[in-house]
C-alpha cells in the first residue's frame, strides 16, 4: 500500500530484515530520509524540478544512497518471500498454480511490486483494474489521497504543485484532470482511451503469456466504499481493456452485481442476457 513506503518497522521485520542481509538500522534511515522529504517540499523545488525528468525528480525527493537502500530492499525483500513461497508450493505432490493481487501497473513502483520479476514467480497478475474516486484502490481516490496528503505536509504549495509533486512521485497524468474538483466529474472518454488502455498494455508487455494478467474488474461500491462508477463506465473499462490485448478479466462481484452491469458483462463475454 502507499502508505507502506512510509512504514516503521516492526521488531519482526527487522529481524527478518538482518537474516536476509539487509541493514535494519540503514534501512529505517533511508525511510525517515524519504519520509522528512515529502513534508519539506518548497513551491521553488517543486516547480523547478519536479516536471523535468528522473534526474530532477531524485533531487527533487533528496534521494540519497540510503533512501534507494530502503526501495530497493521492499522490491527484493517481496520478490524473495514470494520466491519462497513458490518453492514450497512446488514441493507438494499436485500442482497449484500461484497469483497475486497487484495495484495497478501505475502504482507498482510505489509499492515495491516489478510486475516483470513477479512473473517468473506467478501464474496468474490478478491486477486491480480498480478506477472510483474515495473508498480504497481505486485510481482516482488513491491520486486525490497524495495530492491531499503533500498538501496537508506542505501549506504553502498550491494545489497544481501537489498535483506536479505527485505526478513526479507515481508517474500519473490523468486526461482532463487538472484539480481535485476535476476529479469529482467523473471520467472523460479519454482516461478509457489512454490510462485504462496503457495500464493493461502494461501489464501484458510484462510478462510471459499475456493470458497470465487476469483483472479484478470492480465500480467501486462495497467493500471499496469508492464512488460508485456506471455501467458505461464498466463497458468503457473492457472495451479499452479488450482493445489493449486483454482477453480475460473477473468481476468483483461482493453481491451488488446491477442488471445493468451483467448486461453489459454477458453481453461482451458471450451472450446477453
Amino acid at each position: 500500500h502507499g502508505n507502506a513506503v512510509f512504514a516503521d518497522l516492526n521488531d519482526r521485520v527487522k529481524q527478518q530484515a538482518e537474516v536476509r542481509g539487509y541493514d535494519p538500522t540503514r534501512l529505517e534511515r533511508g525511510m525517515h530520509r524519504l519520509r522528512d522529504r515529502f513534508k519539506s517540499l518548497s513551491p521553488a523545488e517543486v516547480r523547478y524540478s519536479g516536471a523535468a525528468g528522473l534526474l530532477s525528480g531524485l533531487n527533487l525527493f533528496d534521494l540519497n544512497e540510503d533512501s534507494l537502500y530502503w526501495l530497493r530492499w521492499r522490491r527484493e525483500d517481496g520478490l524473495k518471500e514470494g520466491a519462497a513461497l513458490r518453492d514450497e508450493l512446488d514441493k507438494l505432490p499436485r500442482p497449484l498454480l500461484l497469483g497475486n493481487g497487484l495495484r495497478s501497473a501505475v502504482f507498482s513502483g510505489m509499492t515495491a511490486v516489478d510486475f516483470a520479476a513477479w512473473d517468473a514467480i506467478l501464474d496468474f497478475l490478478l491486477v486491480k483494474h480498480y478506477f472510483w474516486n474515495r473508498g480504497f484502490d481505486g485510481m482516482y481516490g488513491t491520486v486525490s489521497r497524495w495530492v491531499r496528503q503533500i498538501s496537508e505536509w506542505n501549506p504553502e504549495l498550491t494545489e497544481p504543485d501537489c498535483f506536479t509533486v505527485a505526478k513526479a512521485w507515481l508517474g500519473i497524468e490523468l486526461p482532463e484532470v487538472a484539480s481535485l474538483a476535476d476529479m469529482e466529474m467523473g471520467f472523460p472518454q479519454a482516461f478509457f482511451d489512454v490510462v485504462v488502455q496503457e495500464e493493461t498494455r502494461r501489464a501484458i508487455a510484462a510478462v510471459s503469456e499475456p493470458g497470465k494478467v487476469v483483472p479484478w474488474v470492480d465500480t467501486g461500491r462495497m467493500p471499496h466504499g469508492g464512488d460508485p462508477m456506471t455501467a458505461g463506465d464498466l463497458h468503457r473499462i473492457l472495451t479499452a481493456s479488450e482493445a489493449a490485448g486483454l482477453k480475460r478479466f473477473l468481476f468483483h462481484n461482493h453481491g451488488h452485481l446491477t442488471a445493468a452491469e451483467w448486461r453489459v458483462i454477458s453481453r461482451l463475454c458471450g451472450q446477453e442476457w
